[in-house]
């Protein structure tokens, strides 16, 4: 296994947690969010504390590139599969399903790809361990300046939705404090978003 496999691993507890697979696909769906970059936001605010904004500014800047050319091109391929190009009557359902499902699991790999790249940015272990209102604390700052860069306003997205994913990541942090924590941390200041127009990233 790769010696940076902790963020992967990090990632796929929280995600199988109950409802935090279904509130990925809100704030992905609804609002553009990039679920690898919740989850990074998550993993370091639990691990490391606060992202700095070099750091911020960078996993912003390659997770775009890399989503846009290789993540969402995927998952849009798949999602016309199932709702039209498997409809076709000139090829075999079952055939372009199996293909369907190949692709599912290239873009899983491509995400995993994307993961290992977002935990190169990361910075040595604090000396000692973070408490679990330290981790909260961190991982609420460090969201609410992943939407800031969004040009989201937090009152945009849904507490509910952050609110699961946070405390699947921080298992010692119930629903109720994240909940109570996202609405007493204050709100970064609206920046314009610095985020590459991933088309000029060249073919």
């Amino acid at each position: 296994m790769s010696e940076t496999s902790g963020f992967w691993d990090f990632s796929v507890r929280a995600y199988n947690q109950p409802g935090v697979a279904d509130a990925c696909l809100v704030l992905q769906d609804q609002h553009g969010l990039d679920v690898n970059l919740l989850l990074y936001c998550c993993w370091i605010g639990a691990s490391r504390g606060a992202i700095p904004e070099s750091d911020l500014t960078a996993a912003l800047e390659f997770s775009a590139i890399w989503s846009a050319n290789v993540v969402q091109p995927l998952r849009q391929v798949r999602s016309w599969m199932k709702t039209t190009g498997c409809q076709s009557q000139r090829i075999p359902r079952t055939d372009c399903m199996e293909l369907r499902t190949d692709i599912k699991a290239t873009e899983l790999a491509a995400e995993h790809l994307q993961q290992l790249g977002l935990e190169s940015l990361r910075k040595p272990r604090p000396e000692r361990p973070l408490s679990a209102h330290e981790q909260l604390e961190a991982t609420v700052s460090n969201l609410s300046r992943y939407l800031t860069r969004m040009n989201l306003d937090r009152a945009q997205v849904s507490s509910g939705d952050l609110a699961t994913i946070v405390s699947a990541a921080i298992q010692a942090s119930s629903y109720d404090s994240v909940v109570l924590t996202l609405s007493s941390v204050p709100y970064p200041a609206t920046r314009e978003s610095n985020v590459p127009n991933p088309s000029s990233s060249g073919s």
